[in-house]
């Protein structure tokens, strides 16, 4: 896995290489201003947007020595100027694993700017959580949404439980039914359960299955027409994985981070919400090879020597790159 995350990241930095443009002051890239998303992505020559054309299909031919890459969609400047399938075509849904949390936490930042939720404080008992138990944990009354954005509601788990937690008969029960292991908001623990946990709260919040919320409140603005979604044995899609989008699909979810939640023609997702999303809350970095991950709102974010950026990341090699020098699905 982490292969595939070092030779996507490697070719983003061959690329960045490549490009034409000489200036005397650099800039990552030529602010087009604001793209209609909910379009098909225009297809522009890599030259058009100062890339050399041999630069960009050596990085494609280059993504096929990367083990486990199934797709790359590139985009700068909100135009498409290459994609290359190593399996299927451009019509297919792919799995976007724990690209999935990342969509929950707009969807999350949505529906708090719709009053169907109240605030990232607001608290999940004893009225959002989709079951209730009786914990001897005084601790689970302090569990707010943010805590679930941000993976620190302090929950008894490990990541490597997940198969055995998705074969639990209820999904809700089985992480909730643990007294914590730290106070809500002081520790950073890598739990799915969150996501999924915050998926369904936004579903009984919105009085709406998670997938229609989806498409109704973001999918539909993007122009995103097909998708499907995993759900558990309550009914519930899960928050944690389970949707599939196209990549060209995903590249537009990492394209309306860049326009800070603006779709070219009205605000889906609020401003200050997708700033919180993007805000590290690590005290001390995660390293990955020469990347330093830092973690927000569902979604990691990046720094190298080179750029610092966003990277929606999911299991087997499904991730969006996201910096303004392109987006890479």
């Amino acid at each position: 896995m982490h292969g595939v995350i070092y030779g996507l990241w490697f070719l983003t930095l061959v690329l960045s290489a490549c490009s034409k443009q000489v200036e005397v002051v650099p800039r990552a890239w030529d602010d087009p201003g604001l793209i209609d998303l909910h379009r098909p992505w225009e297809v522009a020559s890599p030259a058009s947007q100062h890339l050399v054309d041999d630069a960009v299909t050596e990085v494609l031919e280059r993504g096929a020595k990367v083990q486990g890459l199934q797709s790359i969609v590139i985009v700068k400047n909100g135009k498409l100027i290459g994609e290359k399938y190593y399996e299927g075509t451009a019509e297919d849904l792919r799995h976007m694993r724990s690209c999935t949390k990342t969509i929950v936490s707009l969807l999350a930042g949505i529906a708090i700017e719709q009053k169907q939720l109240g605030s990232v404080d607001q608290p999940i008992f004893p009225d959002l959580s989709p079951v209730q138990v009786q914990a001897k944990d005084t601790f689970f009354q302090s569990i707010r949404l943010k805590h679930l954005l941000t993976m620190t509601g302090g929950f008894h788990w490990d990541e490597s439980d997940f198969t055995r937690w998705i074969d639990a008969p209820n999904q809700f029960i089985d992480i909730l039914g643990h007294d914590l292991d730290h106070p809500p908001g002081t520790y950073f623990n890598y739990c799915s359960p969150s996501s999924h946990l915050l998926g369904a709260i936004i579903s009984k919040a919105a009085g709406a299955t998670l997938d229609s919320y989806a498409q109704t409140q973001l999918f539909d603005y993007l122009g995103i027409e097909h998708s499907s979604w995993l759900q558990d044995h309550e009914g519930y899609q899960f928050g944690a994985f389970g949707l599939q989008l196209t990549t060209r699909d995903m590249a537009k979810i990492g394209y309306l981070l860049i326009q800070q939640g603006h779709n070219g023609i009205i605000q889906v997702v609020p401003a200050t919400y997708i700033d919180r999303c993007v805000k590290n809350i690590l005290t001390k970095p995660q390293l990955l090879g020469p990347l330093q991950l830092g973690f927000g709102y569902s979604i990691w974010t990046t720094t190298s020597i080179h750029r610092t950026g966003y990277l929606l990341w999911g299991y087997g090699g499904n991730l969006s790159i996201v910096s303004h020098l392109s987006t890479w699905s």
